[in-house]
């Protein structure tokens, strides 16, 4: 697949076709020929075609299932927390309900600067009990 007269003595050649799928899907992110989600589903698909990465998880020598598929980081907890808390980020600022909450926040505690952190503090409090993840409940506050 990729020319392995320029390969790097440390890469195997499975690495280097790796690197090479890796660095194709990065620069089509930033060029934006399709869209990247597009972008990166053929940098998968290719992946998988060029047989670099199993579709199917395996079973080790004690029978139990480990997840080494492509699809298998998909399956990971903290990944589908991050994009949820980042779509009800985008649901609360689509439907105006940030700027509704920050502006009862602003009315309520604001009489001095302190009361913004306060505010905050208290935001992130009630928050921390609904998304466990520091960088999910920045996305939501910022978001």
């Amino acid at each position: 697949m990729a020319d392995h007269s320029v390969r790097p003595s440390g890469l195997t050649p499975q690495a280097w076709e790796m690197f090479a799928i890796f660095v194709a899907t990065i620069v089509g992110c930033i060029t934006k020929p399709l869209p990247i989600g597009s972008t990166t589903l053929l940098g998968m698909v290719v992946t998988i075609l060029v047989g670099i990465a199993p579709v199917k998880d395996g079973v080790n020598s004690k029978g139990v299932v480990v997840q080494t598929g492509i699809l298998s980081s998909f399956g990971n907890s903290a990944a589908r927390l991050i994009a949820m808390a980042f779509i009800m980020a985008h649901g609360i600022s689509k439907t105006g309900l940030g700027n509704r909450v920050a502006y009862l926040m602003i009315k309520r505690f604001c009489k001095k600067s302190i009361g913004i952190g306060y505010a905050i503090t208290g935001l992130e409090l009630i928050m921390g009990a609904l998304i466990p993840s520091n960088s999910a409940r920045t996305g939501v506050l910022l978001g």
